[in-house]
Protein backbone atom coordinates (compact mmCIF):
# COMPACT_ATOMS: atom_id res chain seq x y z
CA UNK A 1 0.00 0.00 0.00
CA UNK A 2 1.13 3.02 -1.07
CA UNK A 3 1.71 6.18 1.66
CA UNK A 4 -0.29 9.10 2.02
CA UNK A 5 0.99 12.42 0.14
CA UNK A 6 1.33 15.45 2.58
CA UNK A 7 -1.21 17.22 0.53
CA UNK A 8 -3.84 14.29 1.03
CA UNK A 9 -3.12 13.84 4.39
CA UNK A 10 -3.32 17.62 5.21
CA UNK A 11 -6.84 17.31 3.10
CA UNK A 12 -8.11 14.14 5.55
CA UNK A 13 -6.86 16.07 8.53
CA UNK A 14 -8.79 19.54 8.20
CA UNK A 15 -11.76 17.82 6.99
CA UNK A 16 -12.03 15.84 10.43
CA UNK A 17 -11.17 19.00 12.42
CA UNK A 18 -13.71 20.56 10.62
CA UNK A 19 -16.68 18.13 11.76
CA UNK A 20 -15.51 15.37 9.14
CA UNK A 21 -16.25 11.46 9.70
CA UNK A 22 -13.70 9.06 9.49
CA UNK A 23 -13.16 5.76 9.33
CA UNK A 24 -9.67 4.56 9.40
CA UNK A 25 -8.75 0.70 9.32
CA UNK A 26 -4.89 -0.75 9.56
CA UNK A 27 -2.84 -3.34 8.59
CA UNK A 28 1.05 -4.00 10.00
CA UNK A 29 2.57 -3.63 6.31
CA UNK A 30 -0.31 -1.40 5.66
CA UNK A 31 0.67 2.85 4.75
CA UNK A 32 1.72 4.99 7.84
CA UNK A 33 -0.92 6.99 8.55
CA UNK A 34 0.92 9.07 11.38
CA UNK A 35 -0.01 12.11 9.84
CA UNK A 36 -3.88 11.56 10.69
CA UNK A 37 -3.48 9.34 13.95
CA UNK A 38 -1.20 12.00 15.81
CA UNK A 39 -3.61 14.62 16.23
CA UNK A 40 -6.25 11.93 17.23
CA UNK A 41 -3.51 10.71 19.65
CA UNK A 42 -2.94 7.37 18.65
CA UNK A 43 0.17 6.10 16.82
CA UNK A 44 0.28 2.44 15.18
CA UNK A 45 3.90 0.39 15.60
CA UNK A 46 2.72 -1.48 12.60
CA UNK A 47 3.49 -4.93 14.27
CA UNK A 48 1.31 -7.96 13.85
CA UNK A 49 -0.45 -9.00 16.96
CA UNK A 50 -0.65 -12.54 18.04
CA UNK A 51 -1.72 -14.76 20.64
CA UNK A 52 -0.74 -18.35 20.91
CA UNK A 53 -3.50 -19.42 23.48
CA UNK A 54 -6.83 -17.96 22.33
CA UNK A 55 -7.15 -17.34 18.24
CA UNK A 56 -8.94 -18.73 15.55
CA UNK A 57 -8.60 -22.00 13.88
CA UNK A 58 -8.89 -21.62 10.03
CA UNK A 59 -5.60 -23.31 8.91
CA UNK A 60 -4.30 -25.28 12.20
CA UNK A 61 -1.01 -24.03 11.50
CA UNK A 62 0.95 -21.94 13.95
CA UNK A 63 0.16 -18.92 12.03
CA UNK A 64 -3.51 -19.19 13.08
CA UNK A 65 -2.48 -17.64 16.14
CA UNK A 66 -2.65 -14.31 14.04
CA UNK A 67 -6.26 -14.83 13.96
CA UNK A 68 -7.31 -13.02 17.43
CA UNK A 69 -10.87 -13.33 18.62
CA UNK A 70 -11.89 -11.13 21.71
CA UNK A 71 -15.35 -10.29 23.33
CA UNK A 72 -14.02 -7.55 25.81
CA UNK A 73 -16.12 -4.50 24.76
CA UNK A 74 -16.58 -1.17 26.56
CA UNK A 75 -20.21 0.62 26.85
CA UNK A 76 -19.57 2.96 23.83
CA UNK A 77 -21.97 3.77 21.52
CA UNK A 78 -20.41 2.52 18.43
CA UNK A 79 -20.13 -1.16 20.12
CA UNK A 80 -24.25 -1.34 21.86
CA UNK A 81 -24.93 -4.10 20.09
CA UNK A 82 -21.75 -6.25 21.26
CA UNK A 83 -21.48 -5.28 24.89
CA UNK A 84 -25.54 -6.44 24.44
CA UNK A 85 -24.56 -9.96 22.96
CA UNK A 86 -21.09 -10.42 25.43
CA UNK A 87 -19.17 -13.64 24.64
CA UNK A 88 -21.97 -14.34 21.78
CA UNK A 89 -20.70 -11.34 19.90
CA UNK A 90 -17.09 -11.97 19.92
CA UNK A 91 -15.07 -10.06 16.97
CA UNK A 92 -12.80 -11.64 14.50
CA UNK A 93 -9.16 -9.71 13.74
CA UNK A 94 -7.08 -11.35 11.11
CA UNK A 95 -4.25 -9.67 11.20
CA UNK A 96 -4.08 -6.56 14.08
CA UNK A 97 -1.55 -4.37 14.03
CA UNK A 98 -0.10 -3.18 17.84
CA UNK A 99 -1.67 -0.03 17.95
CA UNK A 100 -1.50 2.85 20.88
CA UNK A 101 -1.93 6.03 22.62
CA UNK A 102 0.09 8.48 22.53
CA UNK A 103 1.22 10.00 26.20
CA UNK A 104 0.63 12.73 27.05
CA UNK A 105 -2.94 12.41 25.63
CA UNK A 106 -3.90 15.46 22.77
CA UNK A 107 -5.66 18.15 24.79
CA UNK A 108 -9.03 18.11 23.79
CA UNK A 109 -9.29 14.59 22.27
CA UNK A 110 -11.72 12.05 23.66
CA UNK A 111 -10.95 8.43 23.34
CA UNK A 112 -12.49 5.48 24.08
CA UNK A 113 -10.85 2.23 23.48
CA UNK A 114 -14.03 -0.27 22.73
CA UNK A 115 -12.53 -3.08 21.76
CA UNK A 116 -9.55 -4.52 23.47
CA UNK A 117 -7.55 -7.68 22.17
CA UNK A 118 -7.47 -10.66 25.10
CA UNK A 119 -4.92 -9.66 28.03
CA UNK A 120 -2.70 -12.58 26.59
CA UNK A 121 -2.27 -10.98 23.32
CA UNK A 122 1.61 -10.10 22.26
CA UNK A 123 3.43 -7.50 19.36
CA UNK A 124 4.92 -10.39 17.57
CA UNK A 125 7.99 -8.12 16.48
CA UNK A 126 9.87 -10.99 14.42
CA UNK A 127 6.51 -12.88 13.24
CA UNK A 128 7.04 -15.89 14.07
CA UNK A 129 3.74 -16.22 15.97
CA UNK A 130 6.16 -17.12 19.56
CA UNK A 131 5.85 -15.38 22.44
CA UNK A 132 9.86 -14.01 22.87
CA UNK A 133 10.92 -12.35 25.94
CA UNK A 134 10.77 -8.40 25.39
CA UNK A 135 7.80 -8.60 23.52
CA UNK A 136 5.23 -6.46 25.00
CA UNK A 137 1.93 -8.65 26.00
CA UNK A 138 -1.37 -6.93 26.86
CA UNK A 139 -4.66 -6.43 26.48
CA UNK A 140 -4.05 -4.16 22.96
CA UNK A 141 -6.67 -1.30 21.73
CA UNK A 142 -8.41 -3.02 18.73
CA UNK A 143 -10.72 -0.48 18.23
CA UNK A 144 -10.45 3.15 19.04
CA UNK A 145 -13.08 6.20 18.81
CA UNK A 146 -12.17 9.19 18.51
CA UNK A 147 -14.12 12.19 19.44
CA UNK A 148 -13.63 16.26 19.75
CA UNK A 149 -15.69 18.86 20.93
CA UNK A 150 -17.69 20.67 18.05
CA UNK A 151 -16.61 23.85 17.04
CA UNK A 152 -19.62 26.51 16.96
CA UNK A 153 -22.01 25.93 14.38
CA UNK A 154 -20.68 22.70 13.26
CA UNK A 155 -20.74 19.08 13.99
CA UNK A 156 -18.48 17.38 16.45
CA UNK A 157 -15.35 15.62 14.60
CA UNK A 158 -15.54 11.88 15.27
CA UNK A 159 -13.40 8.68 14.37
CA UNK A 160 -13.01 5.23 14.45
CA UNK A 161 -9.47 3.62 14.40
CA UNK A 162 -9.24 0.26 13.23
CA UNK A 163 -6.23 -1.93 14.18
CA UNK A 164 -7.23 -4.55 11.34
CA UNK A 165 -8.86 -3.91 7.62
CA UNK A 166 -9.23 -7.71 7.48
CA UNK A 167 -12.27 -7.51 10.02
CA UNK A 168 -14.47 -5.69 7.62
CA UNK A 169 -13.58 -8.61 4.70
CA UNK A 170 -16.66 -9.75 2.62
CA UNK A 171 -15.86 -13.18 3.92
CA UNK A 172 -15.76 -12.59 8.10
CA UNK A 173 -18.68 -10.11 7.72
CA UNK A 174 -20.55 -13.26 7.98
CA UNK A 175 -19.23 -13.71 11.95
CA UNK A 176 -22.42 -11.84 14.07
CA UNK A 177 -19.75 -9.78 16.05
CA UNK A 178 -17.89 -8.43 12.83
CA UNK A 179 -21.22 -7.24 11.18
CA UNK A 180 -22.25 -5.54 14.55
CA UNK A 181 -19.44 -3.73 14.79
CA UNK A 182 -20.15 -2.27 11.10
CA UNK A 183 -23.42 -1.48 11.49
CA UNK A 184 -22.73 -0.04 14.88
CA UNK A 185 -19.58 1.75 13.95
CA UNK A 186 -21.76 3.36 10.63
CA UNK A 187 -24.44 4.44 12.33
CA UNK A 188 -22.32 6.12 15.47
CA UNK A 189 -20.41 7.58 12.43
CA UNK A 190 -23.19 9.14 10.90
CA UNK A 191 -24.90 10.23 14.29
CA UNK A 192 -27.28 7.46 14.34
CA UNK A 193 -26.62 5.45 17.41
CA UNK A 194 -29.70 5.76 19.29
CA UNK A 195 -30.98 3.31 16.46
CA UNK A 196 -28.06 0.68 17.47
CA UNK A 197 -28.88 -2.18 19.32
CA UNK A 198 -29.56 -6.25 18.95
CA UNK A 199 -32.24 -7.11 16.44
CA UNK A 200 -34.75 -8.69 18.15
CA UNK A 201 -35.54 -12.03 16.90
CA UNK A 202 -39.18 -13.30 15.15
CA UNK A 203 -38.67 -16.71 16.56
CA UNK A 204 -41.69 -17.81 18.88
CA UNK A 205 -41.53 -18.18 22.24
CA UNK A 206 -43.35 -21.11 23.77
CA UNK A 207 -45.74 -20.85 26.44
CA UNK A 208 -44.44 -22.51 29.84
CA UNK A 209 -46.63 -23.46 33.05
CA UNK A 210 -45.97 -24.79 35.95
CA UNK A 211 -47.04 -28.41 37.39
CA UNK A 212 -50.14 -26.58 39.24
CA UNK A 213 -51.40 -24.84 36.15
CA UNK A 214 -51.27 -27.74 34.32
CA UNK A 215 -53.98 -29.60 36.36
CA UNK A 216 -56.39 -26.37 36.33
CA UNK A 217 -55.88 -26.54 32.57
CA UNK A 218 -56.70 -30.17 32.57
CA UNK A 219 -59.78 -30.13 34.59
CA UNK A 220 -61.14 -26.91 33.12
CA UNK A 221 -60.95 -28.29 30.05
CA UNK A 222 -62.34 -31.43 30.74
CA UNK A 223 -65.42 -30.58 32.37
CA UNK A 224 -65.36 -26.42 32.89
CA UNK A 225 -66.24 -26.45 28.86
CA UNK A 226 -68.87 -29.17 28.76
CA UNK A 227 -70.30 -27.80 32.45
CA UNK A 228 -70.41 -24.64 30.20
CA UNK A 229 -71.66 -25.68 26.99
CA UNK A 230 -74.85 -26.89 28.70
CA UNK A 231 -75.66 -23.93 30.60
CA UNK A 232 -75.76 -22.38 27.65
CA UNK A 233 -78.00 -24.14 26.12
CA UNK A 234 -80.37 -24.72 29.06
CA UNK A 235 -80.79 -21.00 29.44
CA UNK A 236 -81.21 -21.00 25.88
CA UNK A 237 -84.10 -22.91 26.16
CA UNK A 238 -85.81 -21.20 28.95
CA UNK A 239 -85.86 -18.09 26.96
CA UNK A 240 -87.37 -19.44 23.77
CA UNK A 241 -90.13 -20.89 26.20
CA UNK A 242 -91.00 -18.01 27.74
CA UNK A 243 -91.81 -15.98 24.27
CA UNK A 244 -93.96 -18.81 22.59
CA UNK A 245 -97.12 -17.33 21.88
CA UNK A 246 -99.85 -18.29 24.05
CA UNK A 247 -103.78 -19.18 22.47
CA UNK A 248 -106.30 -17.40 22.32
CA UNK A 249 -109.88 -18.23 22.71
CA UNK A 250 -112.56 -16.56 20.24
CA UNK A 251 -116.36 -16.62 21.83
CA UNK A 252 -118.98 -16.40 19.55
CA UNK A 253 -122.19 -14.00 19.88
CA UNK A 254 -125.62 -14.87 19.79
CA UNK A 255 -127.93 -13.93 16.43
Amino acid sequence: TRELLPEEATALREYWERGGRLWIALEPDGAALEPLLQPMGLKSLRVPLANDRVYFRTTRQQSDRGNLGTASFSSHPSVTSLSALGSQGAVAFLGATALETVTPPVPGVLLDTSVRAHGETFADRNGDFEREPGEVTKAWPLVVAVERPAAEGKPAPRAVVMADADALGDGILGNVGNAYLAVDTLRWLSGEEALSGVTTSEEDVPLQHTRSQDVVWFYATVFGMPVAVLAVGFFVTRRRGRRAPRSTAVAGGAR
